[in-house]
């Protein structure tokens, strides 16, 4: 009788802690979780958004450089270089009619001498009647002393072939300078109507002595050696 009631106490015990374990029908189960909504990111800083962003395509390539101003000449200044030029010119030939050797840098100095005394003449007589007034400048002064060291170089060369070779080759550098004055110097500036007839009459004449100066420079070079 004891055993009995014992076994009926501990079923009634284990019937009563499986009750406690089960859900109660009235309880609600437990609400999801609310997840908050991820905020949209921050507007880049104007510091940021700049920083980051391509230049303009204006902005990346620089303005190209505002071409060089040719320098103002009057006419004193142009007369000046035009004699400059002319007197250089007679002085080297004079040099050359006496020492050099090859005939055709003879004939050259020659017709050197005759064109360019041709123009100082043509040139003294359009200033004294156009009133105008020859001013030394930078230009006629560079001219004169550049014609100065040639001189002196010409004169310190050997009689003949090494005397032939400087001075041809010292007057296509001096008419090529000479040229490019008259395109980019003189004839832009010059405001005399005579005086510019002058220069357009002297242009073509200083490029046919550069053309035959080029000739003979070519003429005078030493023979290429053949390839082996």
């Amino acid at each position: 009788m004891q055993i009995k009631s014992t076994l009926l106490i501990v079923s009634l015990g284990c019937m009563f802690a499986s009750g406690c374990t089960k859900s109660s029908p009235d309880t609600n189960p437990p609400e999801p979780a609310v997840t908050e909504p991820t905020p949209p990111p921050a507007d880049p800083t104007p510091e940021t958004d700049a920083a980051t962003q391509p230049l303009p395509t204006d902005a990346a390539t620089p303005a190209p450089a505002p071409a060089a101003e040719v320098p103002k000449l009057t006419d004193g200044e142009i007369a000046a270089i035009v004699k400059a030029a002319n007197t250089s010119e007679v002085d080297a030939a004079k040099l050359a009619k006496s020492k050099a050797k090859n005939k055709h840098v003879k004939d050259f100095a020659t017709m050197m001498v005759k064109d360019h005394t041709d123009m100082i003449k043509s040139g003294d007589a359009l200033v004294k009647k156009a009133g105008i007034e020859p001013k030394d400048n930078e230009i006629s002064a560079h001219m004169t002393d550049e014609a100065k060291t040639t001189l002196e170089t010409l004169k310190s060369a050997a009689k003949g072939n090494d005397f032939d070779k400087a001075y041809i080759d010292a007057q296509v550098n001096a008419h090529t300078q000479v040229l490019d004055a008259i395109d980019k110097k003189l004839m832009p500036n010059v405001q005399n109507a005579d005086l510019k007839a002058e220069l357009e009459r002297a242009r073509p004449k200083v490029e046919a002595h550069l053309g035959q100066a080029k000739e003979i420079q070519a003429m005078l070079a030493p023979p290429t050696p053949p390839t082996t």
